[in-house]
């Protein structure tokens, strides 16, 4: 508890005092900074972010006969890339060309090596070239390329079949493009060469720390960031950057949406619809590690990556997909009477590889295979596929003709849902061998998923009566 409060300087002299000396784990486990590696300060993290947005779009309803109306539209939108205010302190990762064979590994000690010692690297996969020569650029302006494209036409239709409007059949389709969060891109202020996040330890770095080894590394109030970048922490060197990385050709992603359903009057103010619905994610916005591969930890060779500049690439571009559709069955009552209700049941299934740019289904920032990004495609995490909703307006009779006391109404909503799925991961072990734990687990028992969960959750709890049994004795 004291090194919790304090200093660390009581582990310290415990692990001096048993003769373990700079050999010894020292009074932390590990201890970290950010430094700017261009001159030992502390790096300069504010950023004043200035993008041109442009949007303009042109709409026509017309009625082509008295039965038929249709709607057209064009949309064009312009999400220009950001640019700081200060000049000279923003950098990004810029894809290199797709030349190969890849020709530039070096080993964990910076020797070069052929990049065929390990059998699993891609080396004639321009994917892989684009990474392994990957370099970061400080630019003011155009951190990636303009995007100039994003039309986005509109078009819908209603068509009373019986000219009664008793029967009404509706349909439209559209793209929509989605602007680039912030979060998303400033997060370059994390890169190489203004920016590093350096860690130390006898278990990170092969040095141990603590007040006594390492007197000064800890300084109140803290200045001591340029020891962070002091060889004799780092006697293999210092640990390579991890790129927050936009890709140069990103493009705005977007969505295509339709819908067609009908409308039918079963009597008086009270009509029953059914549409279907649906929405199409294109060159959705995600990360992906693009500095590993299956088989890179193996054993086969040197865990070599295809940029040796590097550790992990957190690369953000336009990797992912998603489509979602669904059945909407509406029973509406419109107000009569005092009374109005609507009753809404909607089977959907929503499906993609990624539903969030910093989450994925595995609880990580990238997907389970680099590779094999379609891996992860499956039910959405926000995927409901059973949604009921009711809800009721009624206008009681009570004291109508009270200025002052009048005006009660009754009103409710009800609403059921099946439940979203969750995603389950293997954290212990690495089965494709690429260096990161976050591969699904393989069912390999007999019957189904569910049962084998169940005779687990059982074994677990009559492994704890068992172990209570042995503490306060059998109560049988």
């Amino acid at each position: 508890m004291e090194d919790l409060i304090t200093d660390g300087m009581f582990t310290d002299q415990v692990d001096n005092y048993f003769g373990s000396g700079a050999n010894g784990y020292g009074g932390w486990y590990y201890a970290g900074a950010a430094v700017n590696p261009t001159n030992g300060q502390l790096p300069d993290f504010y950023r004043g972010y200035r993008a041109n947005e442009v949007g303009a779009y042109a709409q026509d309803d017309w009625r082509v006969s008295n039965h038929l109306t249709l709607n057209l539209g064009l949309r064009w939108e312009y999400f220009g890339p950001p640019h700081n205010f200060k000049k000279d302190i923003d950098s990004n990762y810029y894809f290199g060309t797709p030349v190969t064979p890849i020709t530039n590994c070096v080993t964990s000690a910076g020797v070069p090596i052929n990049c065929n010692a390990n059998p699993f690297l891609p080396v004639n996969s321009p994917f892989y070239a684009y990474e392994a020569t990957a370099r970061p650029e400080v630019r003011n302006t155009s951190l990636w390329n303009k995007d100039l494209n994003n039309f986005a036409p509109r078009v819908g239709f209603a068509w009373d079949t019986l000219g009664t409007q008793k029967f009404v059949i509706r349909g439209g389709f559209g793209i929509f493009y989605d602007r680039l969060y912030n979060n998303v891109f400033e997060n370059i202020r994390f890169n190489a060469p203004f920016y590093a996040d350096e860690t130390a330890g006898v278990f990170v770095s092969g040095v141990a720390l603590g007040p006594l080894k390492q007197p000064g590394l800890m300084t109140i109030a803290f200045n001591s960031n340029a020891r962070f970048i002091d060889p004799t922490l780092f006697p293999n060197g210092l640990p390579k950057p991890i790129p927050r990385h936009i890709d140069q050709n990103l493009v705005t992603a977007y969505y295509e949406q339709y819908n067609f359903g009908t409308q039918y009057e079963l009597a008086k103010d009270f009509a029953l619809e059914a549409n279907y619905v649906g929405t199409l994610g294109r060159k959705l916005i995600g990360i992906l590690n693009r500095n590993t591969y299956d088989g890179r930890t193996s054993g086969a060779g040197p865990s070599i990556r295809p940029n040796p500049t590097i550790n992990s690439d957190n690369a953000r571009g336009n990797f992912y997909s998603s489509n979602y559709n669904a059945l909407n069955l509406t029973l509406r009552k419109r107000f009569s009477h005092g009374l109005s209700f609507n009753a809404n049941y909607t089977y959907a299934k929503a499906l993609d590889e990624l539903s969030d740019v910093f989450r994925s289904k595995t609880a990580q920032i990238s997907a389970t295979d680099v590779q094999n990004i379609h891996y992860d495609y499956g039910p959405a995490n926000f995927d409901i596929r059973h949604r009921v909703v009711g809800s009721f307006n009624y206008d009681l009779p009570l004291l109508n003709d009270n200025r002052w006391l009048g005006g009660w109404a009754l009103n409710g909503i009800v609403s059921w849902n099946t439940g979203s799925p969750i995603g389950l991961f293997d954290s212990r072990r690495d089965p494709n061998r690429d260096g990161v734990r976050t591969d699904r687990p393989q069912f390999v028992g007999t019957g189904g998923v569910l049962g084998a969960f169940a005779n687990l959750l059982h074994q677990a709890l009559v492994d704890m009566e068992e172990d209570r049994y042995e503490e306060e004795g059998d109560p049988r």
